[in-house]
């Protein structure tokens, strides 16, 4: 599956952006380089839920993770609506998280911190393109289950990270407009059946499409621009 990027493409100039490999390097450049780089610009600490103080004080606008887990647990910005809220894809599909927990408990560790890396980009990016007159507080997170399978769902461990996980960015969707997930085939859809009740309330501003393009596109087009659509 495929998701345009236009918006960032033009931001900043020169850089190709649809090289999908160092999208989350080329994320951490426009924070570094944005005139507003901290959370508090927008989002203040205060309002940072509990559960996510820790990310207030971590080190998540310069850590780098391992090239391979950055490869493997792909992520990025894809561009902006037309409210210059910021919309994050998650490939989730493709995140083989049962092989990642098998290795060495230093890559489990820098996986999970990607993960908590990626919650902290989602409040940070709500000031890219906010002003004095026009604040934005909120992001919209759009999930690709797409090559979700049985591998995955067959182990407890895999199973009970993801639950972690997904817990922390579901608290976080406190500030999102819209959270959308599509390409749910029936192993994702279990996934979610198992975890529903561990997420809150938060879990049921969560959209969630299966694998008909024909079903889910038109309702997205209601929301989001065309170019951020899956083609």
């Amino acid at each position: 599956m495929h998701f345009c990027n236009r918006h960032v493409r033009r931001e900043p100039p020169g850089i190709n952006l649809s090289f999908r490999p160092v999208l989350h390097t080329l994320t951490l450049i426009i924070f570094a380089i944005s005139t507003i780089s901290s959370v508090r610009a927008q989002i203040s600490q205060d309002e940072v839920p509990a559960e996510l103080q820790f990310l207030t004080t971590g080190d998540y606008d310069t850590w780098t993770p391992p090239e391979d887990i950055a490869k493997n647990y792909p992520y990025y910005l894809s561009g902006f609506d037309d409210q210059n809220r910021p919309i994050w894809v998650l490939e989730f599909g493709k995140w083989d998280i049962r092989s990642g927990l098998l290795k060495d408990e230093e890559h489990e560790k820098a996986l999970d911190k990607h993960i908590d890396q990626a919650t902290w980009n989602f409040f940070n990016s709500t000031g890219l393109r906010a002003s004095a007159e026009a604040p934005i507080k909120e992001f919209i997170v759009l999930i690709d289950a797409d090559g979700y399978n049985l591998q995955q769902l067959n182990s407890v461990k895999t199973v009970s990270f993801v639950a972690r996980k997904l817990a922390l960015i579901t608290i976080a969707t406190r500030f999102a407009s819209s959270v959308y997930v599509v390409n749910v085939n029936f192993l994702a859809e279990r996934l979610l059946s198992i975890l529903k009740p561990l997420l809150g309330k938060e879990f049921e501003k969560f959209l969630i499409f299966g694998t008909n393009t024909n079903k889910y596109i038109p309702r997205l087009l209601r929301d989001l621009p065309k170019d951020q659509i899956p083609e």
